[in-house]
């Protein structure tokens, strides 16, 4: 075997690395590249026919998801029109974006003897919109499992894309050493 190397062969060497480098790089970016801004969230349980918190105070922006653990169906449904989850069945969770400042007093519309509250403030700094709430519900028939491990998507794709690049940088040390083999022999 010559001393010099073909230019594919030096690919072999190279691309695992730059490869690695790529990887890094968009990871870098995906963790402290610009975010969006952050909006709360809030979680109701519906069980024993009741709401949980029955009363409960936020700001603009943030996500209220109610999520049914009773037996029978229940609705999250604005006295005024203003939201509604649609049915949820057990397991399942509907969620509803408060954007406006105020007072929005709701109920189950099937048990209408089940209400609640949800008070509305500005979040700090912001200016209130003029939008309604906005719902939605997880798909008819699926349980509505949130997230699983918790962690943001940002988060996860910068996890997949670091394992990757860990993966790409131990296939170009791999290429190396099989090379420096190849040179004793």
């Amino acid at each position: 075997m010559s001393g010099k190397l073909s230019h594919p062969r030096r690919l072999l060497f190279v691309v695992p690395f730059a490869v690695a480098l790529l990887l890094v790089s968009v990871a870098a970016v995906n963790t402290f590249g610009p975010k969006a801004s952050a909006q709360g969230t809030a979680a109701v349980t519906i069980a024993n026919f009741a709401f949980d918190p029955a009363t409960l105070d936020i700001e603009t922006g943030t996500t209220v998801t109610w999520t049914n653990q009773d037996s029978a169906t229940h609705t999250a449904t604005g006295t005024g029109g203003e939201f509604d989850t649609g049915n949820l069945d057990q397991g399942q969770s509907g969620s509803v974006t408060f954007d406006n400042e105020g007072t929005f007093n709701y109920i189950c519309s099937i048990h209408p003897n089940m209400t609640g509250v949800i008070n509305v403030s500005a979040a700090a700094g912001q200016p209130a919109a003029t939008e309604p709430p906005t719902a939605t519900q997880a798909p008819t028939g699926m349980p509505a499992t949130g997230s699983g491990s918790g962690l943001s998507s940002a988060t996860s794709q910068t996890s997949v894309l670091l394992i990757a690049a860990a993966v790409a940088a131990v296939l170009g040390l791999i290429a190396l050493r099989l090379r420096h083999v190849a040179n004793r022999s």
